[in-house]
């Protein structure tokens, strides 16, 4: 009746299509449910492992810092650990396969990595494991030893090859425009009720304030947190020079006009580290020179007019994101601004005197979930110190403090070991590198120096930060091949001299 070509096929229809059809039709009656979510991830999970086996690290360098969770899985974790732990999985397949690949090694940021990856395992040992509300444990803090065991794994997955030269410009764009996909925690709100299932694959985290009622002034974190993304892909691809262009106005049009959007997110601290960032991306690109500065100075004075007049006629959360400057805002933004940084402060003075006692054996992420659950309602009936949750948590909003205080000094050497790799590398590819990447390796430089200034003296969380530095560092090594030097740009230029086209191109795209 049927042909032996078809009759496989109509097996495949019958046997395992159509029922699986039924089975997911009938989930997705009750799609908030935990075996539909379960059992559609699955599948999908399936069905995209072919395209994985593939393309696994391409997705995670385009998608690193996509604000999407995997929702099937227990906790939900963020995509970009789930792609990290996948891709590293599958270059060490590969180069058990493949002896010829060889792996992108910088020693100083590998033996760092690993030592603080030995760091974070040891102090979990000896402070309790790694707890997880998500397992039933009454320690909580698995999520954030995931957060930094990822960004470590993440690095050497990036590491594991060179980026291919035909995509690495359209993988270093999605890089950074990955991360405009935050902007959706804030438009899910705004939708109502009917759609807050889909925060279980977008964080509700970057939602900043708007789920709590009992806030005066609400914050938008993902409205921030995608202008910030878009800025940085802006500042990678054109470099401060091509903004300001004056043959190309609309990308001036276009930068501020963004700039201005994050201010609706009402962080000062967004504020502060473009600040940061533009001095530094400044520099580099070797804009100081008297004309220039000029030139700024006219802009910044033109917007201190507008601001000393119409400062307190802003929306709200746009005068918070400014509160930092001399100038007049409406009360409320006043009295919320100067409360959360009065709360820090108090915070800080209470949690620095106990630095030395961390120093040699660190907390750890660890802490009780009870705990932290009873105190948070004494916090909102006003029983105790409002940041009395916050010193059970370990969530100190300091970068330093988040570093120090769970793993001693030793977390704090091997940071520091891999910060002064990853700045040798970043300079030496931003000093050396190819012309080609001139703009991307610039921008990256600037970038990792503001944010590594940023956090260890004005706001962060090792959790969180660590994935930011390690990737930054680990796209600027897989793009340009690894870490160039001064010999190996000089025998590019006696290759160019000589005219041995064909042997450039060789040396610039190989891996070694």
């Amino acid at each position: 009746m049927f042909g032996d070509s078809a009759l496989p096929r109509v097996i495949l229809v019958f046997g395992i299509v159509v029922p699986l059809a039924v089975l997911l039709g009938y989930l997705l009656a009750t799609p908030q449910s935990p075996a539909a979510f379960g059992m559609v991830g699955l599948v999908l999970m399936v069905a995209a492992f072919p395209v994985l086996i593939r393309w696994h690290h391409l997705a995670l360098v385009c998608l690193v810092h996509a604000s999407l969770n995997v929702f099937f899985l227990p906790g939900q974790p963020s995509l970009w650990i789930v792609l990290a732990f996948f891709s590293l999985g599958m270059s060490i397949l590969n180069r058990a396969l493949n002896r010829s690949e060889e792996w992108l090694n910088i020693p100083m940021i590998t033996w760092s990595l690993i030592l603080l990856l030995m760091v974070v395992l040891g102090t979990a040992f000896l402070t309790g494991g790694f707890g997880g509300r998500v397992l039933g444990s009454e320690q909580w803090g698995a999520r954030r030893y995931l957060g930094v065991i990822g960004a470590i794994v993440a690095y050497f997955a990036f590491t594991a090859r060179p980026l291919p030269p035909e995509s690495a410009r359209l993988a270093t764009g999605l890089f950074f425009l990955s991360g405009v996909t935050a902007v959706f925690s804030n438009l899910i709100f705004y939708l109502g009720p009917a759609f807050y299932f889909l925060y279980s694959f977008f964080p509700y985290e970057l939602s900043g304030n708007l789920l709590d009622p009992s806030m005066d002034l609400q914050r938008l974190g993902g409205i921030r947190t995608a202008s910030t993304w878009i800025l940085f892909f802006m500042t990678m691809r054109y470099g401060l020079s091509g903004i300001f262009d004056p043959g190309k106005f609309w990308r001036l049009l276009i930068f501020v006009g963004v700039f201005f959007i994050g201010l609706f997110g009402g962080f000062r601290s967004y504020v502060v580290s473009i600040a940061l960032l533009f001095f530094f991306q400044f520099w580099y690109e070797g804009l100081i020179k008297l004309r220039n500065i000029l030139i700024i100075t006219g802009f910044l004075l033109l917007g201190g007019a507008f601001m000393v007049g119409f400062s307190d006629r802003l929306p709200l959360t746009v005068q918070r994101s400014l509160t930092f400057l001399p100038l007049k805002f409406d009360r409320t933004v006043q009295k919320d601004a100067k409360g959360t940084m009065d709360w820090r402060l108090e915070m800080w003075a209470v949690v620095f005197p106990k630095v030395p006692n961390y120093l040699l054996m660190g907390k750890g992420f660890s802490f009780d979930g009870m705990d932290y659950y009873l105190t948070r309602q004494a916090v909102r009936s006003n029983q105790v110190k409002s940041y009395e949750d916050t010193l059970i948590s370990g969530n100190y909003h300091h970068g330093f403090l988040t570093l120090v205080i769970p793993f001693g000094i030793w977390g704090v050497l091997t940071f520091l070991g891999f910060s002064a790799g990853a700045f040798k590398a970043l300079y030496n590819n931003y000093k050396y590198g190819s012309e080609e990447y001139q703009n991307i390796n610039t921008f990256l430089f600037a970038l990792f120096t503001s944010k590594w200034l940023f956090y260890l003296f004005l706001y962060g969380q090792f959790d969180l930060d660590l994935i930011f530095m390690t990737s930054v560092v680990g796209l600027n090594v897989s793009l340009n091949g690894g870490m160039w030097t001064r010999e190996k740009r000089e025998e590019i230029e006696e290759l160019r001299e000589s005219g041995e086209i064909e042997k450039e191109q060789d040396l610039l795209v190989r891996s070694w």
